[in-house]
């Protein structure tokens, strides 16, 4: 691989030592957490008219991501990179777009880390009480939420700090843990009798008789509303291609990796959503949500109540595991999305300073501290504006790509990597892509019961303001320097 200049850089800051394999687990160590085992039962809380169509709609939100797999895949065979879509959109669209776009990305999975470390409260809460320690409820308490969560983001810091290749290695380790929580559920789920389930439930957990609510029928705001909640299950996609700056082969390894974990996400989504509904049908699982005992409400809450005794200590100890690792790949996607901003000079270059390790330390700690300030909203107001938040950013972008795409169709010069990503096939997964996102948006925008500060259409508002100013400050600075910021960006690709 050629090297090239860049702001100011010569070299390679970043260690290009991981492969596809560790692309595709990433991708899945980033999905595989909280979002199928706390937000696919939880999502009956927002949406209860849902009912049993909650695996319908976990399979169908994986469907819809085929433009959004393939233009990622396409994009990364010709521009792999540290900012991933932040560099396409922005040298396809425009650079204003392609930040704004990316820093409201940054701010939903910084919104995620504090989310995924919260949730870590309420399995902990499980485990404890499902081996007889009561005592060990208090990690689901707010004060419980915050102090746990707050150590295991920084304990993810170190990971990180410490290099990318130890973060490949312990990731490629907890993918076994995965596959066994992933195939235990689904065993247990599909092998276990419902009315076994709603009777443990009614005599252990609520003590009374689960009664079948009289709800509405499903409508649009419903349907499209879970699938756009579920869109936070599969985000770990649009984070895959952040590897783009460390992969050694970039062009080929990461492509594979973005399509091996699409397949590999939606088969295990769909299973294990699928047992879990299986066993506990939905109006146990809604009097489980509103119940004193909440925190049985999710994947490992439920399986342990009628797994087998050691089996279901196992199960709770993996998944809660699993959940806190999630991390790790949030982080890594918010703390090079900073190092891309820094490249382009958009940020200070401060964010593009690396440790002995290689590892980008000034973006890795902005993106714990801020993940930790997240975590202390979430405890305090709750969980599914984070995950909303983050599900619209997603749709974002899979729109404005699909944009930069007919834009570079349109366009009658170009260099050889546009060429490559703006062919018939790409177009047509453009204007999919487009359609998907207008479709979605508009079901979760407006969040009912919520304050002003709390909606997704205000918190949205607020980060293209932010961002727009930010923007418009590194162009003045840029201007000071005798540079033109946007030329500057669309002259080439970054390093890295």
């Amino acid at each position: 691989m050629v090297q090239i200049k860049w702001a100011g850089q010569d070299t390679y800051k970043l260690a290009k030592v991981v492969g596809a394999f560790v692309v595709m687990i990433s991708a899945i160590s980033n999905e595989y957490g909280a979002g199928i085992n706390y937000v696919a039962v939880n999502s009956l809380s927002v949406y209860p008219s849902m009912r049993n169509l909650i695996p319908v709609a976990m399979f169908m939100t994986g469907l819809l991501l085929i433009p959004k797999v393939y233009m990622y895949q396409m994009y990364a065979k010709v521009a792999s990179r540290a900012g991933s879509s932040y560099v396409w959109i922005g040298r396809s669209l425009h650079p204003y777009l392609g930040f704004v776009m990316q820093f409201i990305f940054w701010f939903s999975v910084v919104g995620s880390i504090g989310f995924v470390s919260y949730a870590v409260g309420t399995t902990t809460a499980q485990a404890f009480s499902y081996v007889g320690f009561q005592p060990g409820t208090w990690f689901a308490t707010q004060i419980g939420h915050i102090v746990i969560g707050i150590t295991i983001i920084w304990l993810v810091f170190l990971l990180h700090y410490t290099g990318v290749r130890n973060y490949g290695f312990v990731i490629s380790i907890l993918f076994a843990l995965i596959l066994f929580s992933a195939i235990s559920i689904i065993i247990i789920g599909m092998t276990t009798s419902p009315a076994t389930f709603t009777s443990i439930v009614q005599t252990k957990i609520i003590n009374k008789t689960v009664v079948t609510p009289n709800l509405p029928p499903v409508g649009y705001d419903a349907f499209f509303g879970t699938m756009t909640i579920f869109l936070f299950a599969y985000g770990g996609l649009s984070a895959a291609p952040s590897l783009g700056g460390e992969v050694r082969n970039p062009e080929k390894d990461v492509s594979r990796g973005i399509v091996y974990a699409w397949l590999t996400s939606i088969v295990l989504f769909s299973l294990v959503t699928f047992a879990i509904f299986h066993v506990s049908e939905w109006p146990t699982t809604i009097s489980l949500l509103s119940s004193n005992q909440s925190y049985y409400a999710t994947a490992p809450g439920i399986i342990s109540l009628v797994a087998p005794h050691l089996l279901g200590i196992v199960v709770t100890v993996v998944v809660t595991i699993v959940l806190a690792k999630t991390l790790a790949p949030l982080m890594l996607s918010t703390s090079r999305t900073l190092f891309a901003f820094g490249e382009d000079r958009i940020f200070p270059t401060i964010f593009t300073r690396t440790n002995r390790h290689k590892a980008p330390h000034v973006a890795l700690f902005i993106s714990a501290f801020a993940g930790s300030l997240i975590l202390i909203e979430v405890s305090i107001v709750g969980w599914s504006i984070a995950v909303i938040l983050r599900a619209i950013s997603i749709l974002l972008m899979i729109a404005f790509l699909g944009f930069g795409v007919l834009n570079l169709a349109l366009k009658r010069e170009k260099v050889e990597w546009q060429k490559k990503v703006s062919g018939v096939a790409m177009i047509f997964a453009a204007i999919a892509g487009i359609a998907i996102a207008f479709v979605m948006i508009p079901s979760v925008l407006i969040q009912p019961h919520q304050p002003l500060e709390f909606q997704p259409y205000f918190q949205l508002a607020v980060s293209v303001m932010v961002s727009t100013v930010i923007y418009l400050a590194a162009k003045v600075a840029a201007r000071q320097r005798g540079e033109n910021l946007e030329e500057n960006i669309v002259s080439r690709l970054p390093l890295e």
